[in-house]
């Protein structure tokens, strides 16, 4: 399966043609989008909703490439492409400043336009949120950083927490009584049935309770999330390499340490 390469001309010019018509006007101005704070997505995670982002790599995945931590599998592909569609009014919408900036934004350079065109591209043809829609920008959990913990504790008050990740260290960031479940770091999504088998029997130890899932495996956070949207007293946060940014720096990836195994 083809990897991430670069676009070419060509390339580009037919994934404008994906975009209808009467859509193009984004692709140059981007869309007005309610992209709010720190202060204000900790109420409204607090309030119940749930969270998932969007990056590089589930734009690949949707356009049918492989990534590094993640191999191409069709049945992901659609859940990425039903995430684009199928617009939930109770979750917030992390993504990229390149979906809604200004196409002459000096945050635009060459490797930039490379890589985030095409997110560009597929979520003018795909995306269409509804005006009450709530963004916030996908590397919020990135910004937080020594504010992480904190932030987590806010929105899991009072409720049972659940991490999925591939390093076990990550659960010293989470509130105390979190329950892990320990996933791959590559491909994580060729474990679904596997992963959501333990959720399916952590939600009935906690039915009676508000329940929060915390997410840092990549692509499949988002398949969790779609599996389990309409769950009740159930939200998840996809927060990512927010985990690993906190504990080991910016841009430490768990998919490059020991094959996911829990770092002592």
């Amino acid at each position: 399966m083809d990897r991430i390469g670069p676009p070419t001309p060509s390339k580009l010019l037919s994934l404008i043609f994906l975009v209808p018509w009467y859509r193009w006007h984004y692709l140059i101005f981007g869309p007005i989008l309610d992209i709010i704070g720190i202060s204000e997505l900790e109420s409204v995670l607090i309030s119940g909703n749930s969270l998932v982002r969007w990056g590089d790599g589930e734009t690949a995945l949707a356009r049918g490439k492989s990534i590094s931590y993640q191999v191409f599998n069709d049945k992901l592909q659609i859940v990425l492409n039903r995430m684009l569609m199928e617009i939930q009014s109770n979750t917030v919408y992390g993504i990229s400043w390149a979906y809604n900036s200004k196409i002459w934004d000096r945050k635009w350079n060459k490797r930039f336009f490379k890589i985030l065109l095409r997110t560009r591209i597929l979520w003018c043809a795909k995306f269409k949120p509804s005006n009450q829609q709530l963004f916030v920008e996908t590397t919020i959990f990135y910004k937080l950083n020594e504010k992480l913990p904190l932030f987590l504790n806010a929105i899991c008050k009072n409720k049972s927490v659940l991490l999925l990740a591939s390093d076990g260290n990550y659960i010293s960031v989470c509130p105390p009584g979190t329950q892990y479940i320990h996933c791959k770091s590559k491909d994580a999504f060729d474990d679904f049935k596997i992963i959501t088998d333990k959720i399916d029997k952590w939600i009935d130890k906690n039915l009676k309770q508000k329940k929060i899932i915390l997410s840092s495996i990549g692509p499949t956070s988002k398949a969790i999330w779609m599996h389990y949207t309409n769950s009740p007293n159930l939200q998840v946060i996809d927060v990512g390499h927010g985990f690993s940014f906190y504990l080991n720096g910016e841009n430490s990836f768990a998919w490059k340490t020991d094959k996911g195994q829990s770092r002592q």
